[in-house]
């Protein structure tokens, strides 16, 4: 048995035309998701970073707000107190989330003597994520009762 073969050519190419349009989807697709994914990534960025500086704030708010490192009566830091700041007293008021490691410091102006509280942030790997640090000037008192001009600085990074 012979098969005829018709002149017809309507049905040639079939599937093969719909591939264009498949691509063209594909790549209407992919340029949509890479265009969302662009710009979501940088909202989520900043708003990390926000979250930081906030937590930051609030660290240096705590600290101000500690009575055992303030002079008697008034709300000056005492130097003697600062000298015999247990860390571990310190964080248990402090309650800083999990995510977060910091350094708070006292820095006479001025005058030799400075406390650091915390991690150390000489590591380098610190270095390359973002660390959020907040200044203010205090004031200490030493045992002679004379005041000397201080700067308190907080930094906050994730850890």
């Amino acid at each position: 048995m012979r098969l005829k073969i018709k002149k017809d050519r309507k049905g040639i190419g079939g599937f093969f035309f719909d591939i264009p349009v498949l691509l063209l989807i594909i790549l209407v697709i992919t340029v949509f998701t890479t265009s969302l994914y662009q710009v979501y990534v940088p909202i989520q960025e900043e708003r990390k970073r926000m979250a930081q500086d906030r937590t930051c704030i609030e660290l240096k708010n705590s600290v101000q707000n500690y009575q055992k490192i303030h002079a008697e009566g008034n709300e000056k830091f005492s130097i003697e107190k600062l000298e015999v700041l247990d860390e571990e007293r310190l964080e248990s008021h402090l309650k800083l989330g999990p995510n977060y490691d910091y350094n708070i410091s006292f820095n006479v102006l001025g005058r030799d003597g400075s406390w650091s509280f915390g991690e150390d942030q000489a590591n380098e790997e610190i270095s390359e994520v973002g660390i959020s640090s907040y200044q203010t000037p205090v004031l200490l008192v030493d045992e002679g009762g004379s005041s000397h001009i201080s700067k308190l600085r907080v930094s906050v990074w994730r850890g």
